[in-house]
């Protein structure tokens, strides 16, 4: 039906070119050569809208991914209080994320220094966080901003600055990642951290 069809449309197309086109020494091959070649540029042109068609469909079908990616990461805000104001130095505050990583040096997800300025009390944020992730934060106040925790060993070995953990889960000894984990599950999350000298 459809090769019957595509007969007589050519056949009807060949007819009225005919009768536009034919001219005085031309023969029937000649026009039936002319109409091929502009039948062949017309698939031409078709191939290459369908093309461009195919194209941009494969660029539209990518989109929704990255904007999926981007919608996963999330946003860490910590209240940092309790903060001797009348230390200087930085605030540090060092975000971990699994319990293998946990206090390990060069194991750090992300940093934040602050220069203090007599606050007692600041915000920190994280950025571009994995979502479903545990995390755990600890926070000391560098008061000499030598970027290290210093210790006082005599009587007690303890911390000689102020330290805080996520949770709440300061202790004598090293803090434990169990009880200091925390999960990001949405876009935003917010925690509060109270340092302890």
């Amino acid at each position: 039906m459809d090769d019957n069809v595509n007969d007589i449309n050519y056949c009807s197309a060949l007819c009225i070119f005919r009768k536009r086109n034919f001219k005085a020494g031309q023969t029937v091959d000649s026009i039936a050569g002319n109409l091929f070649l502009k039948y062949n540029e017309c698939i031409v042109m078709n191939m290459k809208v369908f093309s461009s068609v195919i194209l941009i469909a494969i660029i539209v079908s990518f989109i929704p991914g990255l904007m999926s990616a981007e919608d996963d990461t999330a946003t860490l805000q910590v209240v940092i209080s309790n903060i001797k104001s009348q230390q200087q130095g930085s605030i540090i505050a060092v975000l971990y994320k699994g319990k293998e990583n946990w206090l390990r040096k060069s194991k750090e997800y992300q940093i934040k220094k602050i220069t203090l300025a007599g606050q007692s009390e600041i915000t920190v944020s994280f950025e571009a966080l994995a979502q479903a992730q545990d995390y755990a934060l600890f926070v000391f106040h560098d008061a000499n901003d030598n970027e290290t925790l210093d210790f006082r060993i005599f009587p007690i070995p303890r911390p000689r600055e102020g330290v805080g953990v996520s949770n709440d889960a300061v202790r004598f000894g090293k803090p434990l990642y169990d009880k200091a984990q925390f999960s990001v599950e949405a876009k935003e999350k917010a925690i509060a951290i109270r340092m302890h000298y």
